[in-house]
């Protein structure tokens, strides 16, 4: 039986895109530029884990396992970006028409992102609880969290299916702008809430605790510099 030819991936890709045009600032630009300042980011939050471990030793374990758990997902976020980087621009380089099917590494990253913010959402809408001591703003919060994994979750199954791109943002673009405004109204409200309640305590409180309350609004800051 005569051995049968099946089109390349290539072909399929070109078959695919060719409604569409080609920028390379608008896709592999922005895609270096976004994972270089999430390299960036990684560094500085290894930086943080390593300090962390060097002086939390009266800290809960529960809290220690958190901090451990959340840096091995955000290192294995931080290798998956860096393989789609490596496979786009390397392994494709010269077929921009490949870019049509993203690299399985990809659809990891963002599944990677959804167990990550949760974490850090969480352990601030803990933190809002303990301060205020009301549970209408951090149950709102904790909703607005498993809302956004929930959307994660279902966007990395569809992403899985290896569906085109085109495809993919009409099956997706929906879940994607839910995702995008909750995660920055989640964060946001983190943000404001609990630099107004640590401003408040540190005034009403003695200067023996002044420093504590500093740090913990700088966390606050870091928590959104890192989401922007």
């Amino acid at each position: 039986m005569p051995a049968q030819d099946f089109p390349s991936a290539a072909l399929v890709a070109n078959d695919a895109a060719q409604p569409f045009s080609f920028d390379v600032g608008t896709t592999i630009g922005a895609l270096e530029i976004s994972i270089l300042v999430a390299l960036f980011l990684s560094g500085m939050l290894t930086v943080q884990v390593w300090l962390y471990a060097q002086r939390s030793w009266r800290d809960p374990w529960g809290l220690k396992v958190m901090v451990r758990v959340n840096w091995i997902f955000d290192v294995g976020h931080t290798v998956a970006i860096c393989h789609t980087l490596y496979t786009i621009t390397i392994i494709q380089y010269g077929q921009p028409a490949l870019l049509i099917i993203p690299p399985l590494s990809l659809d990891f990253a963002v599944l990677m992102s959804g167990f990550i913010d949760p974490l850090e959402q969480g352990w601030f809408t803990y933190r809002l609880y303990r301060l205020t001591r009301r549970r209408a703003l951090p149950f709102l919060c904790m909703c607005l969290a498993c809302t956004r994994f929930v959307g994660i979750i279902r966007i990395s199954s569809i992403a899985l299916n290896a569906y085109p791109l085109p495809e993919f943002v009409s099956r997706a673009h929906g879940l994607i702008e839910m995702v995008l405004i909750v995660g920055a109204s989640l964060d946001a409200i983190l943000l404001v809430a609990l630099c107004y309640h640590l401003s408040l305590w540190r005034t009403d409180q003695s200067p023996l605790y002044v420093g504590p309350a500093t740090r913990s609004s700088t966390h606050c800051w870091e928590l959104g510099s890192r989401k922007c």
